[in-house]
C-alpha cells in the first residue's frame, strides 16, 4: 500500500527565506537610494548643459548675443537668487544683458528639485553667461552642482572663453568640488 506524503514548505524553511530576503533588502535599499540621488543630480546637470549648448548654438546661428541668466520668476534676470531657483535664455537684441520687451525669450527652466543646488564662480558677472555670435563666452567659470544629501555626488560644468562646456568631478585647478 502506498502512503501519500504532503509536499510543501516547512515553517522553518519559510522563516529562513524571509530572514534572507529581509537582509538582502536591508543592504540593497540604501544603495538604491544613493543611485537615485546621483542620477537625479546628473539629469539636472545634463539639462543645464543642454541649455548652455543650446544658447551657444543659437548665438552662432543668429550671429547675436544669447544670454543665460538666473531667474526665479522666469521673466526677469535676477542678481539676488541662485541658479537652482531657475533660469531663462534669450536673444539680447539691445545688448544690456537683462531681459526686456525688445529681447526674444527662447527658453525657461523652473527651480530644481529640493536638495539640489547650483553655485557659479567665474570672472565677470555671477548672474548671467553671454554667448557671442562666434560661439565664444563672455566669461569663463564653473557651475558646481551639489546634492545636499551626498557631497560626493558633486559635479562641475566648466565653461571656457571659447564657449566650450565640459563636465568634471573636480574644479579646473584640480581641487575637489566643495558644496556650501
Amino acid at each position: 500500500m502506498r502512503i501519500n506524503s504532503a509536499c510543501g514548505y516547512s515553517v522553518v524553511g519559510l522563516l529562513v527565506t524571509i530572514a534572507i530576503t529581509t537582509i538582502l533588502l536591508g543592504i540593497g535599499i540604501p544603495s538604491m537610494a544613493g543611485l537615485v540621488q546621483s542620477n537625479r543630480l546628473t539629469a539636472q546637470l545634463n539639462e543645464f548643459r543642454t541649455t548652455l549648448n543650446y544658447a551657444r548654438i543659437e548665438a552662432i546661428q543668429r550671429n547675436q548675443d544669447v544670454v543665460v541668466c538666473k531667474s526665479r520668476d522666469l521673466q526677469h534676470c535676477s542678481t539676488e537668487y541662485d541658479w537652482h531657483d531657475g533660469w531663462i535664455v534669450f536673444i539680447d537684441t539691445d545688448n544690456d544683458h537683462h531681459y526686456s520687451e525688445a529681447d526674444t525669450l527662447l527658453r525657461t527652466h523652473g527651480a530644481l528639485p529640493a536638495g539640489l543646488q547650483v553655485h557659479y564662480h567665474g570672472s565677470g558677472f555671477s548672474h548671467h553667461v553671454v554667448f557671442r555670435g562666434m560661439g565664444s563666452a563672455s566669461t569663463n567659470g564653473t557651475f558646481r552642482f551639489c546634492d545636499s544629501t551626498n557631497a560626493a555626488n558633486a559635479r562641475a560644468l566648466v565653461i571656457n572663453l571659447a564657449g566650450r562646456i565640459r563636465v568634471g568631478t573636480t574644479l579646473p585647478d584640480g581641487n575637489a568640488i566643495v558644496c556650501s
